[in-house]
């Protein structure tokens, strides 16, 4: 049911209905379905509404609380770290999750080669 709910939000995105995405997010969140997919795509769609309510804060918050969860989310890893670049403008902030996230894919890859190399 998880992934169904990424992909509805995944949609609304691409369809530019973003503050349909965060109100989507939102509700699922209230009925306990949280993962770092779900926090990551309404940081998104957020960024690029219009809704009044929520602040450039949020998208702080709930890119932390999906690194919370899963701390070698890369694609959380890289928004944050793009949030903090682009658009807070603060490098020293955005570095150690570039490197973080350079971590990760290095680890990936070689265990990727590793098992390749079994096969």
């Amino acid at each position: 049911m998880r992934q169904d709910v990424i992909e509805q939000i995944r949609l609304l995105y691409d369809d530019d209905k973003y503050e349909e995405a965060v109100r989507l997010a939102e509700e699922f969140e209230q009925k306990g379905t949280v993962s770092p997919a779900l926090l990551l795509w309404k940081s998104r769609s957020l960024l690029l509404s219009d809704l009044p309510e929520y602040e450039l804060d949020d998208v702080e918050r709930w890119l932390l609380q999906a690194l919370d969860l899963d701390s070698d989310y890369l694609p959380a890893l890289l928004e944050l770290g793009f949030f903090y670049l682009r658009t807070m403008d603060d490098v020293k902030r955005a570095w150690p999750l570039f490197e973080r996230a350079r971590d990760v894919c290095t680890e990936d890859a070689t265990d990727t080669v590793i098992r390749l190399s079994e096969c």
